[in-house]
């Protein structure tokens, strides 16, 4: 009998290749829509930076915070394997093939063993509530010095709690100026690595696809991200420091494009869920030029008042 080979796969073999072929697509579209979906959150997260804040923070009740307690060692392992060595009592089996004595002494190497892991324990958590101790006393000269008005102490509250890292994440860099009565923030925005100059979007076939932004788009954008930038800063240096008032120049390029001086008062009474970020500036001081087609323009720094 002659044995006919086909050139063309089984039936089985090409169902197993649709259903390869199929699962492959519905990967990817999942991927691309997870791209998408990423995309979208970063370009509302540039947006939206203003919305969250600290809580505001009150250095009296820090400076009422008592010191930690140091604990005694409770030697917990040692006193339950004591009590299992001291309660030991031989079973039936024990006696039956003489194994009370080796019993005995595995509970002494345990409570011996136990000995040490509590001393362990210990020195751990004597480092621990050293640490504790010295960040307590931290806090305590910052918030003296806070309260006082102390520049230097404002420099140290800033570094211990670290209120602009979302900002600083983002892709900006921040200088900070400290005065008793108020702050002197700049803000350093490098444009393109951080605003997309591409729109990411999912055809109606699902193919993921990467359209350029209209500049217009681009600019707007960019503006709102500068301005959320500015409400954030001006939000979370007011939840630590008791200034009077927030000076925040931004620059690209080595090019001021925005500089506004913020009072709490008024700050306080935007409402950070709905308002625009570009369009909160007309509450305060400032100096913006801006146009869609044209982007920021350069402008000069708002005067700083003597306070």
């Amino acid at each position: 009998m002659t044995t006919v080979i086909s050139p063309y796969p089984s039936a089985a073999t090409r169902a197993r290749i649709k259903d390869a072929v199929r699962n492959y697509k519905q990967f990817r579209l999942q991927q691309d829509i997870h791209h998408v979906t990423r995309y979208n959150e970063y370009i509302e997260t540039l947006r939206s930076l203003h919305k969250d804040s600290s809580e505001l923070i009150n250095w009296h009740d820090v400076k009422k915070i008592p010191p930690p307690l140091e604990e005694a060692a409770d030697n917990k392992k040692e006193k339950q394997a004591r009590q299992r060595l001291l309660s030991y009592s031989p079973s039936f089996f024990d006696k039956l093939f003489n194994k009370k004595e080796k019993r005995i002494r595995q509970l002494t190497s345990l409570l011996e063993q136990a000995i040490i892991f509590d001393k362990a324990d210990h020195e751990q958590y004597l480092l621990d509530y050293q640490a504790a101790v010295s960040d307590w006393q931290r806090l305590q000269k910052i918030a003296a010095g806070v309260l006082a008005k102390n520049p230097g102490a404002y420099k140290e509250a800033i570094a211990y709690f670290e209120p602009y890292n979302e900002i600083k994440e983002s892709g900006a860099a921040i200088i900070l100026n400290f005065e008793p009565a108020y702050i002197n923030i700049h803000l350093s925005i490098n444009t393109t690595d951080i605003i997309p100059a591409y729109n990411l979007i999912q055809t109606s076939r699902g193919k993921l696809t990467q359209k350029e932004m209209p500049l217009s788009k681009f600019n707007e954008l960019h503006q709102d991200y500068v301005c959320s930038c500015i409400l954030r800063l001006a939000r979370e240096t007011y939840a630590y420091l008791p200034v009077d008032l927030v000076y925040i120049q931004v620059t690209t390029q080595d090019v001021t494009i925005v500089s506004v001086a913020i009072p709490l008062n008024i700050l306080n009474k935007l409402k950070f869920d709905s308002i625009d970020p570009a369009d909160s500036m007309r509450n305060f001081t400032h100096h913006m030029k801006f146009s869609k087609s044209g982007g920021f323009s350069a402008v000069e720094p708002v005067q700083i008042l003597s306070l």
